[in-house]
């Protein structure tokens, strides 16, 4: 310790002023730092230019609770990318997750999570997702941040939205104030496919465009599929506009609808506006109007323009205009190649009133053009070419004419002189009965006989004695 002596005043001074001219010299010797080059840090508050090399951040998070490897906060845009580059190949941010890890995820307590811009004008997009190997594109919910990590999304799915916070959630919105609000279309699937259990599948709403538009070249434009409810609604409450409006543009059936089990439905009726097909059971029905004060069924052939205006409590009403030389219009037409064309029943089975016939029976030779029969059981068997065959059982009148009777098979004729006069031109079969009676009063004098002739269609009236004045006898023919 003796012999160590503090160093002198002098000493001191003389060893801080060599230090100073040392600094100064290295100051003035090394250049200013112009910017983080490569392999210098990165320098905040200016441009740096890393070229040509690229900088890459590594960061290993301590256990147990992940970190973030850079953390950037500011009061406008925290981070700003961008890339010059052409090609779809680059990008302005390049985010993966391995694992089941996130690529990017983006949040905000009032605004938007993550929006996507888009300036092309050829077919740039905002946001594209893309799911390769069978899973979805684009995937969103609204609900929980838990919803997320328990969604299991459907496979081969380009988006894919599900909602369950309240009755009027939605998992997929497609709104336009002048446009389609959501347009789906496929070259040989299903346009727009839409199932639901207890819901609405498929609801879309528009301001003045199309709410749904959808388009198929093959399959089918919209299908619409429901376990408990219907697979189709729709409603209008315009008073100029119809509810559906279906046009076939071809020689095809513009709606059709069947019921029953077979999955196949039955082949469409050409020139058809509306097809109805049901084969469940006896039951079934095809086709059912149904109203409380009008008509359930109306049917117009040609221009309606002399239709009935009241059509009150009629189930079906139909109208025909527009007869030609060769056609009659008909308001209604039953047809049928082995039972009734038409079937009325009721206190009034069939009313017919008309201006120039009331009711027409046509028949061709082999059938009977009216049958009519009153009884209980079966009627008689019909005798083909009969006009009209009528018939009552017990003591009922078959036929019962409350005023002029007319027949062409009855006359008069006179005989100047003799005993005899001959009628012809008169059909006549073997078994026809011919009456004839004096008109004319002549005392002693009497019908004798009536000789019929079929084969030159005459017969001939014989009396018991000759008369040498005008006589009148009357004929009648049955059979």
């Amino acid at each position: 310790m003796d012999d160590i002596k503090a160093p002198s005043r002098r000493t001191i001074l003389a060893g801080a002023g060599g230090a100073v001219v040392a600094m100064f010299a290295q100051a003035v010797g090394r250049p200013q730092q112009a910017g983080a080059a490569t392999g210098d840090p990165l320098v905040l508050g200016h441009t740096d230019n890393a070229t040509p090399d690229s900088t890459t951040l590594t960061y290993t998070s301590p256990a147990p609770l992940p970190g973030n490897a850079l953390s950037v906060e500011s009061n406008g845009n925290a981070l700003f990318c961008h890339t010059s580059a052409g090609g779809t190949n680059n990008a302005g941010v390049d985010a993966v997750g391995s694992g089941q890890s996130i690529g990017v995820r983006g949040g905000s307590n009032q605004g938007h999570g993550v929006v996507g811009l888009s300036s092309a004008v050829n077919s740039g997009a905002g946001v594209i997702g893309v799911g390769s190997g069978g899973r979805t594109g684009v995937a969103g919910i609204a609900g929980p941040q838990s919803d997320a990590s328990d969604a299991v999304t459907p496979s081969s799915t380009g988006v894919w939205g599900r909602s369950n916070q309240t009755a009027s959630s939605r998992g997929v919105f497609g709104e336009s104030a002048a446009g389609t609000g959501v347009q789906g279309t496929s070259p040989s699937g299903k346009g727009v496919l839409g199932t639901t259990t207890t819901g609405t599948a498929v609801r879309a709403i528009s301001d003045s465009g199309s709410a749904v538009s959808a388009t198929s070249t093959g399959g089918t434009a919209v299908l619409g599929v429901s376990a408990n409810g219907k697979g189709g609604w729709l409603s209008n409450s315009s008073s100029t506009e119809p509810g559906l409006l279906v046009h076939a543009k071809g020689l095809t059936t513009a709606i059709e609808g069947y019921s029953g089990a077979a999955a196949t439905p039955p082949a469409q009726k050409p020139q058809t506006g509306v097809f109805g097909y049901a084969n469940t059971s006896a039951n079934s029905a095809g086709v059912i109007g149904e109203t409380r004060q009008g008509a359930g069924v109306v049917g117009f052939a040609g221009p309606p323009s002399n239709a009935a205006s009241d059509r009150s409590l009629t189930g079906v009403y139909g109208y025909g205009e527009g007869s030609t030389d060769t056609i009659a219009a008909a308001g209604v037409w039953g047809d049928t190649a082995d039972g009734y064309g038409v079937i009325g029943t009721g206190p009034g089975g069939v009313l017919a009133s008309g201006g120039a016939y009331g009711a027409v029976a046509v028949s061709g030779t082999t059938g009977v053009g009216l049958y009519a029969h009153a009884g209980a059981s079966n009627g008689p068997t019909s005798v083909p070419g009969t006009g009209v065959l009528a018939s009552a059982e017990g003591l009922a009148p078959a036929l019962d004419v409350r005023g002029v009777a007319r027949f062409s098979r009855s006359g008069a004729k006179t005989i100047t002189s003799g005993s005899s006069t001959t009628v012809t031109g008169v059909a006549l079969a073997t078994s026809t009965l011919v009456f004839a009676q004096l008109q004319t009063n002549r005392s002693g004098v009497w019908v004798r006989s009536v000789v019929t002739n079929p084969a030159s269609s005459s017969f001939t009236i014989y009396l018991n004695t000759s008369v040498s004045a005008s006589t009148k006898l009357a004929w009648f023919a049955i059979g």
